[in-house]
């Protein structure tokens, strides 16, 4: 064996462990990752049309989505309510209010009903208002169904929207 003795006058692979292991805690760490494909950059002309809104990135953004689909999701409702509805037909427009209500009423209890009170009440009433909610539904005569389940299916995307972005503050 013709090996040279290192700088410091040892053999190689000589000398104590505890040096060794301190010496490679001290070294920094390289890690290599696989080269990363380059990031597209925007164009000027590619900037949004509406700079009101904020962007993927910001906190606000998730917030202020979640505020337009619910001001949508209650303004469609009451379009539906006005024109698809009418008002001549107050029986089918009391019976799609009722069960607007009972479903908003029942995701509220759900969602925040447990910050005011015992979750466990929270969620017994949801259950319950939920249920009424269906049978309300489910008891509406055959011409008045299908304005019962959009209006129900519409109060919840809007009130789900409403009470999540304002848990976001």
């Amino acid at each position: 064996m013709n090996e040279e003795p290192d700088i410091d006058g040892s053999m190689p692979n000589e000398g104590n462990d505890e040096e060794h292991q301190t010496q490679r805690e001290s070294e920094p760490v390289v890690r290599r990752n696989a080269p990363s494909p380059p990031v597209p950059r925007a164009s000027p002309d590619s900037e949004p049309m509406f700079d009101n809104f904020s962007t993927g990135g910001e906190p606000g953004a998730l917030r202020e989505k979640l505020s337009l689909i619910a001001g949508a999701g209650f303004t469609m409702l009451l379009a539906y309510f006005w024109f698809f509805i009418g008002i001549d037909e107050t029986s089918t427009l009391n019976l799609a209010v009722s069960v607007t209500f009972l479903v908003a009423v029942s995701l509220w209890f759900y969602m925040r009903g447990s910050q005011k009170m015992d979750p466990v009440r929270a969620n017994f009433f949801a259950g319950v208002i939920g249920i009424l909610a269906l049978i309300v539904l489910w008891q509406g005569w055959d011409a008045a169904k299908s304005h019962l389940v959009v209006s129900a299916l519409l109060s919840a995307l809007s009130t789900f929207c409403f009470l999540k972005a304002s848990e976001l503050e």
